[in-house]
């Protein structure tokens, strides 16, 4: 984790959380656009990116953001301040710009964020002009923070509770854009022994909800481009990236964010 004392950052362990990492920089210096080192650099290329697991974490748990979205959903009630925006509100605008600038894609596409939360990215998308949009998460209190959020902002968004690991996924249909801001990395730290089943079994749902057509937008914190184009080569295929800051530590350079832009296989 990171921690933050007095404005300056030690690198401790990992960046697995750097939704909290995210919050204390914030709290200390202000949104900076700065380059930034980076505590872990693991592997740069396909051929070396062999997938260890994340250390397990509560960030990996349905409890533990049903506590969060339920806090944030009283805090919305008393003061109308949305809850925290996972990655900062940095990564959704490059999203956004590049789903409007790189894309050019008309207003009515349909659009799923998959693990809406609070719904910064849902929000960002309906000020971009982008009227056609879904967001799913498994967090009952989250989607009611969402769905307040959402009308609060004057806009209509179809929101609703579904378990992208293991709910029906056909019930969902299908869509042009699909986006994962963070879900994956939460994903990928549940506390038992089957990340990785868990990973597969959300990817193969991510692909039933696209058509040839379809692009996923896949934002990571946690794993290198390498690492994940490793993990989904083998149902999708790398159609390019979106760029973030830089960032080098020990004669490497990566991304603070990875950002990949993905079509299902034929």
């Amino acid at each position: 984790m990171w921690i933050v004392d007095r404005g300056k950052k030690h690198a401790i362990t990992s960046v697995y959380l750097c939704s909290t990492y995210r919050k204390k920089r914030l709290i200390n210096t202000g949104e900076v656009e700065r380059e930034v080192e980076h505590p872990v650099v693991r592997a740069m290329n396909v051929e070396e990116a062999v997938t260890k697991e994340l250390e397990p974490s509560e960030l990996g748990t349905k409890e533990h953001w049903d506590n969060a979205y339920k806090e944030e959903l009283e805090h919305y009630e008393a003061d109308g301040v949305p809850g925290e925006d996972w990655f900062g509100p940095r990564i959704k605008t490059t999203i956004v710009e590049f789903l409007k600038k790189s894309l050019d894609l008309k207003s009515d596409v349909k659009i799923i964020d998959l693990g809406c939360g609070c719904g910064p990215v849902l929000t960002a998308l309906n000020e971009a002009g982008f009227s056609n949009l879904t967001g799913v998460d498994y967090s009952e209190n989250a989607v009611e923070l969402c769905r307040a959020v959402c009308q609060d902002n004057g806009f209509a968004a179809n929101i609703k509770v579904f378990d992208l690991v293991d709910g029906p996924i056909d019930e969902l249909g299908t869509y042009d854009v699909c986006i994962d801001k963070g879900t994956y990395d939460a994903i990928s730290l549940i506390p038992s022994s089957s990340q990785t089943q868990a990973r597969n079994k959300y990817l193969d749902n991510v692909v039933s909800l696209m058509t040839g057509d379809s692009i996923f937008i896949l934002a990571s914190c946690n794993w290198t481009m390498a690492e994940l184009t490793s993990q989904t080569l083998n149902r999708f295929t790398v159609v390019g990236d979106v760029p973030t800051r830089k960032f080098s530590f020990g004669g490497k350079t990566g991304n603070d964010v990875s950002i990949l832009v993905l079509k299902k296989s034929e």
